[in-house]
This record gives structure tokens, C-alpha cells and sequence, in this order.
């Protein structure tokens, strides 16, 4: 199949750069990655692409999702989460700029709660 050149903003192919040395993809695999998973999303139907609109905009609540779309949503957020290494403190750092508490576990497992 014959390539085509594709106008995409500079911001947009920064952060596919930045992806793509994550995902050991070049930039055009990583962009073309992602627009394969769009359209199946959006062909799937499980998660309808008003939802994931509003839930990208903040305009959105993970309360109206179905069945279905909870049930993708919350096995998405365990596996981002269950791949937290400690490593990348990025989503710790926003949930407490938001003054959100943070909840863990310590080493003998007693539940330990951080307020910001």
C-alpha cells in the first residue's frame, strides 16, 4: 500500500515522538498505532465515543458509563495502574496539585492515607 503525507500539528507529532521511543515504534508506526485503536474503539461499541469525549474534556463522569464501558474502563485504570513502578510519580503529582488524598498500602499492609 502506497503512503500518503498526512498534515498533523507539531504538538501532536512531539508527543507521538515521545510514545513511539516508549513503544520502540517509529513515529509514523506509533500514529498509525493509535488510529487503528480509535477505530476499533469506535467500531467495538463498547465504550461509545460521546463518553470518551466528555470523560476526555472533564466534562464527563465514569458514573454514567454502562455496564460495558465500566467494566473496559476499570480494567484499563487496573492495568495503568498495576504497571506503576514508582518510577513516574506524574499521576501521584497531579492527584495531589488537585489536593486529592492518596491512599497505599505500607510494607505489613496496613492502609496508609497521604492528604494534601
Amino acid at each position: 500500500m502506497a503512503s500518503k503525507p498526512v498534515k498533523i500539528s507539531e504538538e501532536f507529532v512531539a508527543v507521538a515522538q515521545t510514545e513511539s521511543v516508549v513503544m520502540n515504534r517509529s513515529i509514523g508506526g506509533q500514529v498509525e498505532y493509535w488510529a487503528k485503536l480509535g477505530r476499533q474503539v469506535e467500531r467495538s461499541g463498547v465504550i461509545r465515543t460521546d463518553v470518551i469525549r466528555a470523560l476526555m474534556t472533564g466534562e464527563g463522569s465514569v458514573q454514567t458509563l454502562t455496564a460495558a464501558e465500566d467494566e473496559a474502563y476499570l480494567d484499563a485504570l487496573s492495568t495503568r495502574l498495576e504497571a506503576l513502578d514508582g518510577s513516574d510519580t506524574r499521576i501521584l503529582d497531579d492527584l495531589r496539585s488537585r489536593g486529592r488524598s492518596i491512599v497505599s498500602t505500607d510494607d505489613d499492609g496496613t492502609l496508609e492515607v497521604e492528604k494534601s
